[in-house]
């Protein structure tokens, strides 16, 4: 019996396809990765949906405020 839910936090479909082959049960949908994390855009959502059959996406949605 599984007693742990592995999420992997991506920025792209590539990056989401290699987690789900590793056995991620969930997803953390980030863009830019390299600076910290953004919010993704929804084309991001659509097609990882497209091709995985995670149905467990969290998405992370970070505002950041230009000054």
């Amino acid at each position: 019996m599984k007693e742990y839910i592995l999420e992997a936090c991506v920025d792209s479909v590539e990056s989401a396809m290699a987690a789900v082959e590793g056995g991620a049960d969930r997803l953390e949908l980030c863009g830019n990765l390299i600076i910290g994390g953004t919010t993704p855009g929804p084309w991001l959502f659509d097609e990882i949906r497209k091709r995985s059959d995670i149905r467990k996406l969290k998405i992370r949605w970070i505002f950041a405020s230009m000054h």
